[in-house]
């Protein structure tokens, strides 16, 4: 029906009957207010309380809520009445095209930092798949070849990002460590730059994605939950290849990679072990689950208070995993690789910085929400994740500065 009606659509939102039950009249207006500025919303239909609240009849309190939501909205900008219908957007055919073609040449360059391969094999597979790619987009509709190489771009991108930051740790690889204050400076600039490559994969996804059909969800972008899970399963191949993790060796050719996975099947396994990878497996049920288009892991109540703190007080909220677990983390996996900490710290430290960059990525994959609105989530979110970082490195400088006063003062007590 909308494309009988050229799209002349908009997007409406509203709240279930049994969900505003459970929902004050301020977590409702406010519901109403971030969906309308972060979902491209042109309608709001407002349901009404079944139960007054705080001693109000239904209809004032539905009022409230109402009145409540449109001055949020006012405050931002929107005007009411009558919506205005965006026209049916679809971008010229040959700028997809050179996106689709961006968007494999960073496939094929991030792929041979994991399976090294010749130039002559590089350009042999850039233009084979440049090809391949443009036959099918020519005689298809191109969204499902758009989206592959969207989702290729949502993996290579935070993978390419997180291994040209190894390659600058191994830079600095030497037998003794950086100073605190150099390395510290350095953590903070390589989660610019990482944020900035990951950004490359981003906009490729915006320019494939960035249609009609999209905005409106018609066609909704498939394979967020991989987007999340693939990186990690990449840097740390990635890792293996570059560090000596396992054993004091690296794994970085076929015969090596054999004898890893020979010896990891055929390890001894302590019973702890087993506590530790059912933490591990709530961690990453936690973390799949609160990503993709459904509800998945519900919200704890301590964490939809930040949410509603900071979509008050910033353009966009930032996510959480990004600034309070993945960037600071890949700030302190830097400078604890400076510092020469112990590689299994770095390691994990390494795997938790994914998580950020990989977010920054993820969100433009929601093509619902503005590419603006999703570029300052993701500004606001590396803005306040370095914040955090630098404090969690004077922190972790702090507590290790204690233990080693008490050590000395233990030893002078002997």
């Amino acid at each position: 029906m909308a494309a009988k009606n050229n799209y002349s659509v908009g997007r409406v939102y509203t709240i279930a009957k049994e969900e505003l039950k459970k929902i004050t009249p301020e977590e409702a207006a406010q519901r109403f207010y971030i969906s309308d500025i972060e979902r491209n919303i042109r309608f709001n239909l407002f349901p009404m309380y079944e139960i007054g609240i705080n001693n109000e009849t239904v209809l004032q309190t539905t009022i409230n809520y109402i009145g409540m939501a449109t001055e949020k909205l006012a405050v931002k900008g929107y005007e009411f009445g009558p919506a205005d219908i965006y026209p049916a957007y679809t971008p010229n055919p040959l700028l997809v095209v050179i996106s689709m073609v961006g968007a494999i040449a960073l496939f094929v360059y991030v792929l041979q930092m994991i399976l090294p391969m010749s130039k002559h094999t590089q350009l042999v597979a850039f233009f084979g798949i440049c090809l391949a790619s443009i036959v099918v987009f020519i005689l298809t509709s191109g969204t499902l070849i758009t989206q592959i190489w969207a989702l290729s771009s949502a993996v290579m991108a935070p993978v390419g990002a997180m291994i040209r930051l190894m390659e600058e740790w191994r830079r600095y690889d030497g037998t003794r460590p950086l100073g605190a204050i150099k390395a510290t400076v350095l953590a903070l600039l390589y989660l610019v730059i990482a944020a900035l490559f990951a950004a490359i994969g981003a906009m490729f996804i915006a320019s494939l994605l960035g249609n009609t059909k999209f905005f409106m969800e018609f066609a909704i972008f498939r394979g967020v939950k991989l987007t999340f899970v693939l990186p990690i399963i990449l840097v740390i191949i990635a890792y293996l290849q570059r560090f000596p993790l396992w054993k004091g060796r690296m794994i970085n050719s076929k015969e090596e990679a054999k004898t890893f996975v020979v010896e990891f099947l055929t390890m001894d396994v302590k019973f702890y072990v087993f506590f530790v990878m059912a933490a591990l497996g709530g961690v990453a049920w936690v973390f799949v689950g609160r990503s993709g288009h459904t509800a998945g892991v519900p919200v704890p109540t301590f964490e939809l208070i930040l949410r509603r703190f900071l979509e008050n007080t910033m353009y966009a909220r930032p996510r959480e995993k990004e600034f309070i677990i993945g960037h600071p983390a890949l700030m302190l996996a830097t400078f604890a690789f400076l510092r020469k900490w112990p590689t299994i710290i770095h390691f994990v430290l390494t795997l938790a910085g994914v998580i950020g960059i990989a977010s920054m990525v993820e969100t433009f994959c929601h093509l619902r929400t503005p590419v603006l609105m999703s570029i300052m989530r993701g500004y606001d979110g590396l803005l306040i994740g370095a914040l955090l970082g630098l404090l969690l490195i004077i922190a972790v400088r702090f507590m290790m500065y204690v233990t080693q006063w008490f050590q000395a003062r233990e030893v002078d007590h002997e």
